[in-house]
């Protein structure tokens, strides 16, 4: 199973390999970082109201505010997975 915590940390293994200046270490920073992402959730949003489908069923914010260095112990002690997953 891959987690949440598994892709963010690969994620922020791949900035740190192009030297990124900002690398969030809680998801929900990093993805209102995402610009692209964040455009094409609204735009989504607006479709689906304009067309009298509704809103998207929105998700509590915290379930987005982890903070990755909480998870770090857990992480460095599978090196042998690509991605791992933490529950």
């Amino acid at each position: 199973m891959v987690s949440k915590v598994a892709l963010f940390h690969q994620w922020i293994s791949l900035m740190n390999k192009i030297k990124s200046e900002t690398i969030p270490t809680i998801y929900y920073d990093a993805k209102q970082l995402a610009i692209d992402y964040q455009t094409a959730k609204i735009k989504v949003n607006q479709a689906f109201e304009n067309c009298g489908s509704g809103l998207w069923i929105k998700k509590p914010n915290e379930q987005d505010e982890f903070d990755l260095s909480f998870f770090n112990v857990s992480l460095s002690s599978q090196r042998n997975e690509s991605i791992v997953s933490v529950d």
